[in-house]
């Protein structure tokens, strides 16, 4: 069942040149940029170094940052439920359970963010030497990031739908879910910077980004426990 509704969705997904251009172009410019530090790492890693290098770990703080804030360039999820439109009957009629056929949206937008945005993180650690346990605490804190900003464009889907549409570009481009997707995650990231602003001196940058990842991992239980009761009960009353 989770196999065929996540092939349902990719169907949805690449049979769309609107849906695929609007929400999924992140990943080209994701992949595009992991290649450029792949090819000139070693030119950028020295002036990156003499400007965000004088204190340990402030350059994996801008990496992370940087990397977290390009995710937020897809926003697959956000109108995935309104894509649905007059034939969204179909889903809920289905012998499945409603939070299995939104589990399939958010893993959609999980896999197509995710892969290529670990693609960046290793070019990012090849091209400014970062050591394993510090590569490994921005997979984390950027992995986290993913997750949760897929659950929210479904979270924001869910609550402010638009199933009247005559035109797809209508719910793809001019929806509260799509602004909420875009826009709130460059918001996150920039709150977060706030805070590392008002924390430098008592936390370190990497025991911030560990202090991060704890937070996104909250979110994250959150936004998901909410779409397993909630969001679940609005889909099937939609």
């Amino acid at each position: 069942v989770d196999k065929a509704l996540l092939f349902k969705e990719r169907k949805r997904f690449t049979g769309s040149a609107s849906y695929m251009m609007n929400c999924g172009l992140g990943t080209v410019f994701i992949l595009a940029a992991a290649v450029a530090l792949f090819i000139a790492g070693d030119k950028l890693s020295e002036p990156m170094n003499q400007v965000f290098g004088e204190k340990e770990g402030f350059l994996l703080l801008i990496a992370t940052a940087a990397a977290a804030t390009m995710s937020c360039m897809n926003d697959i999820t956000a109108p995935s439920v309104s894509l649905e439109g007059k034939s969204l009957w179909l889903l809920q009629s289905l012998p499945v359970d409603p939070w299995k056929v939104l589990w399939a949206k958010v893993r959609l937008h999980w896999y197509i963010t995710s892969i290529p945005t670990i693609v960046l993180m290793l070019a990012c650690k090849y091209a400014f030497g970062f050591t394993s346990p510090e590569w490994f605490v921005m997979f984390v804190v950027v992995i986290f990031f993913i997750m949760f900003m897929a659950e929210l464009g479904l979270i924001m889907n869910l609550l402010k739908p638009n199933l009247e549409w005559t035109n797809e570009v209508i719910p793809i481009k001019q929806s509260m879910a799509v602004f909420v997707a875009l826009f709130g995650g460059w918001i996150l990231v920039a709150a977060f910077a706030l805070a590392y602003v008002l924390l430098d001196e008592i936390m370190s940058p990497v025991v911030f980004l560990i202090f991060v990842a704890v937070v996104m991992l909250a979110a994250v239980a959150v936004a998901e426990w909410w779409l397993r009761t909630k969001g679940r009960k609005i889909f099937a009353e939609l």
